[in-house]
């Protein structure tokens, strides 16, 4: 099972990821393509002034990223906390989500 906690304060986000879908290769995939993806965001908008990066970690079974940045940071964290809140809506034995908004 994969635990997600999530925080989205203003232009600040924090998601945790930890443990694996196990016996799904695919909720694997997807859960994984989420997070990467938006960790090469940050990582562009960091280079291109957007965002800033406090901690990023990215191991098997186990995802730290915490960031700030402006209207397109919030954007992209909305999007990745949606897509694996939706992932866990399908697949509740799999992935929970612990989702914190201020």
């Amino acid at each position: 099972m994969t635990q997600v906690y999530a925080e989205l304060e203003g232009g600040r986000c924090l998601l945790a990821l930890d443990g694996h879908a196990t016996g799904s290769p695919e909720m694997c995939a997807a859960i994984s393509g989420i997070v990467y993806a938006l960790a090469g965001y940050l990582s562009n908008g960091e280079r291109d002034g957007f965002a800033e990066v406090y901690h990023m970690e990215l191991e098997s079974g186990r995802v730290r990223i915490h960031c700030r940045g402006d209207d397109r940071v919030t954007a992209a964290c909305e999007m990745a906390i949606i897509g694996l809140g939706q992932l866990g809506k399908a697949r509740p034995d799999l992935i929970q989500m612990d989702l914190q908004e201020s």
